[in-house]
């Protein structure tokens, strides 16, 4: 657990061991969102991710946490990887989103503010992590990770429900990979 944050990122079991390709892969999303119910206590938003990671990859099968998976499978195999296969994906890889505030719904637009709020979070998540390397999800994930550091490399692949191809995610995984060895 990574103290002083206000949202624990998802950390598989395998994550520190470095099973993807040899390194600790960090996923970064953009935010955290819930139809479900108003505010949430401060122990249910310490639990936000890993439960919504835990709720929705193996209960529920989720598209975007599937289409993370499917990409992340795709670096290293080729074909459609089975659901047990896809359920793996998630205990090689560490998880999390930058915005601290719990939107109320998907493609909710977000504010400045929230940004510049999340970075410390952020800083600790990284420095307790210590990933070798980060898949963006998308622009803005992009952008803030960029401006929180310069010393992990950063991968920017199109956000999974904003028009993610597999072909150019995994050709752009791989590239980042074979720069890092």
């Amino acid at each position: 657990m990574i103290e002083n944050i206000k949202i624990q990122p998802w950390v598989g079991d395998r994550y520190k061991k470095g099973p993807f390709m040899g390194k600790r892969v960090l996923v970064l999303g953009e935010s955290n969102h819930t139809e479900e119910f108003g505010e949430p206590t401060a122990d249910e938003l310490l639990r936000f991710i890993t439960d919504n990671v835990q709720s929705m990859v193996f209960e529920s099968k989720e598209k975007f946490f599937t289409k993370v998976a499917t990409v992340l499978y795709l670096v290293r195999a080729i074909g459609e990887p089975t659901r047990e296969q896809i359920e793996s994906q998630w205990h090689d890889i560490a998880f999390y989103n930058y915005l601290l505030e719990i939107l109320p719904g998907s493609r909710v637009p977000t504010e400045e503010w929230m940004w510049k709020q999340s970075k410390g979070d952020y800083l600790r998540v990284l420095a307790g992590l210590q990933p070798e390397i980060i898949i963006a999800l998308g622009n803005n994930a992009e952008s803030a990770a960029r401006e929180a550091t310069e010393e992990i490399p950063i991968v920017k692949i199109k956000h999974p429900s904003g028009g993610l191809a597999y072909g150019p995610a995994v050709q752009a995984i791989q590239e980042a990979f074979s720069r890092l060895n």
